[in-house]
């Protein structure tokens, strides 16, 4: 995609999209499916756990000039992170305890 765009004269929006590639590679987060994910997020079959967790890590932050920008709040996730697997620990059964 970043190579089309540059092709396409788009350079600087190809050097935001590289930039962005470089953040969920550095934080392990897929921004494309978070998006999605938090734009549905209201939708009558998103459950109300994804719902509430999706609120925690991610809003939209309104500018002075009035734009609004979506911020993922990378401490959030990584907080959200470490409860899945705090819970994936507890269900393991110490075969020797």
């Amino acid at each position: 995609m970043a190579e089309a765009l540059r092709s396409a004269g788009e350079v600087e929006a190809a050097e935001r999209l590289d930039a962005l590639r470089r953040l969920e590679i550095r934080f392990s987060i897929d921004l494309g499916s978070l998006c999605h994910r938090f734009e549905r997020r209201n939708a009558a079959d998103t459950h109300p756990l994804e719902r509430t967790v999706l609120d925690y890590i991610a809003t939209w932050h309104r500018l002075e000039d009035g734009r609004e920008e979506f911020w993922v709040l990378v401490d959030h996730v990584r907080q959200v992170r470490e409860l899945i697997e705090a819970g994936e620990l507890v269900g393991k059964v110490d075969p020797g305890g």
